[in-house]
């Protein structure tokens, strides 16, 4: 008989696999298949430390933020943090985009959901307007793992579709098996198992001729075992769980284990092979009990080790209850730190956003005062030559007052329109370069006949002036 907590744990697949997955897709693979954290950390800050070219600091601080996803969150944003100034201060745009991945990533492991899918969403409008499809491919995966992490599956399922149609396009083979493996767990996670089957079988084709995919060929054997479980085929099922197990030891990869060891012990107990469910569930609460900090796999073998036990073993199903029972309180404690802490955040971010906006607003505040100064200096200006007009004065001098006026003038025009400009085209340079060309086109012959008009209308009256003198009065003698 199917357990009540089916659902649970097949949504748990989905959290389980749900970053590792997707951190091929933007860190070096060097960086994700190291089996050995500490020696891939203690290289990798090496590199940090003592680099001298930007980019290898940059590609060490992702990785660094990849791998502490999972130890110290807080690390990982320091050094998505670091990444991010990096890529700003060589203007690398697309690995400041990464390092806003991988900061949603460490803010998603930390409980600060709202956060990390603000910076995601950041990241999918700074890839679009770069129009780098394999970058917004990563986005898109990362977007739609994150909420089939939050079981909002109808969200998740359309951009992992759209991710998975882009680097079919771009033939990008481990992006593509990631999209594949994804989709298959968040349709088994949904309950509709041929979709999921197809998805998954297409991900292990992919599998078995690469060889960098073999450590993740526990984690797909096991989805194809959870999906025949849940079709009824049990020796298909049980073929699968126990192909998974040696890739999965093998890499040390206790979820995985903990996975296939509980399902397999669910598939003997709905065969009634008691002694053999009990053997596998102890395995999972063992493989379980590796990782501390994944309390919701402890809680899951718990779960089946005292319903194994009931009516057998009282003291066994007494104590694995009481784990129950206190995992869950742990659980639940953990969920309002989180939130606590999602709030605490949320709440600095806002006092951030605060101060920004007032420092925005004295600068624009300045600016603002600074273009009405030229803008009553410019009228003054041209006051003064209407007056210089009909003074006696040099002609020379009202030519280049009125030249000055004018040259003001357009060089004001284009001040005021250039940050409209830079808006209109997100600052892209082609059509930045474009539009100034035009705009320059219609104002250097307009200026040169705005120049011609008025130098010739304030040097009139000079003009007659001198006319006036050079005339004789008359009735005057000549000799």
């Amino acid at each position: 008989m199917m357990s009540s907590t089916t659902l649970m744990k097949d949504r748990w697949i989905v959290r389980a696999k749900r970053l590792a997955m997707l951190a091929m897709m933007v860190v070096p693979l060097r960086f994700c298949m190291a089996q050995n954290n500490e020696k891939t950390m203690d290289s990798l800050k090496a590199i940090c430390r003592g680099a001298k070219a930007d980019t290898a600091r940059i590609d060490a601080s992702l990785g660094l933020a990849y791998i502490y996803i999972w130890e110290n969150a807080d690390s990982g944003l320091y050094f998505s943090a670091m990444a991010d100034s990096l890529s700003r201060k060589i203007k690398d745009e697309k690995r400041s985009i990464l390092s806003l991945i991988r900061s949603s990533s460490n803010l998603l492991a930390k409980g600060i959901d709202s956060a990390g899918l603000q910076a995601l969403t950041q990241a999918r409008e700074r890839a679009e307007r770069m129009k780098d499809d394999a970058l917004i491919s990563t986005v898109l995966a990362n977007l739609g793992s994150s909420y089939a992490n939050f079981d909002q599956y109808e969200m998740a399922v359309p951009l992992i579709k759209q991710s998975l149609a882009m680097d079919l396009r771009g033939r990008d083979t481990a992006a593509i098996f990631v999209n594949l493996d994804n989709l298959g767990m968040v349709y088994l996670a949904m309950g509709e198992l041929d979709s999921a089957l197809s998805y998954a079988n297409r991900a292990y084709e992919i599998c078995i001729k690469r060889t960098w995919t073999v450590d993740m060929m526990g984690g797909l054997l096991r989805t194809l075992g959870r999906i025949q479980h849940k079709m009824g085929d049990r020796d298909i099922a049980m073929a699968y769980y126990r192909r998974s197990l040696p890739y999965s030891v093998g890499y040390r990869d206790w979820s995985d284990l903990h996975g296939a060891s509980l399902f397999m012990g669910e598939l003997f107990e709905e065969m009634g092979q008691r002694d053999s469910a009990q053997h596998y569930f102890r395995l999972s609460h063992a493989y379980a009990e590796n990782d501390s900090r994944n309390k919701s796999e402890r809680l899951a073998a718990c779960q089946a080790l005292s319903r194994i036990f009931r009516g057998v073993n009282s003291d066994s199903t007494v104590k694995y209850l009481e784990l129950v029972v206190a995992l869950k309180d742990s659980l639940n404690s953990d969920d309002r730190e989180k939130a606590i802490n999602n709030s605490i955040y949320m709440e600095r971010k806002r006092d951030e956003a605060a101060a920004a906006a007032l420092v925005k607003a004295e600068e624009m505040r300045r600016r603002n005062i600074r273009l009405l100064f030229i803008t009553v200096f410019i009228i003054t200006l041209f006051l003064l030559l209407m007056l210089l007009a009909g003074m006696k004065a040099h002609p020379k001098l009202v030519r280049f007052s009125g030249v000055l006026a004018l040259l003001l003038a357009f060089e004001f025009i284009t001040l005021l329109v250039h940050p409209l400009i830079s808006v209109w085209t997100h600052e892209d340079p082609v059509w930045m370069l474009l539009i100034l060309v035009g705009l320059a086109a219609i104002l250097v012959p307009l200026h040169h006949r705005v120049e011609s008009w008025m130098v010739h209308r304030l040097s009139r009256p000079h003009v007659q002036m001198r006319k006036d003198q050079d005339v004789p009065p008359s009735g005057s003698s000549s000799d």
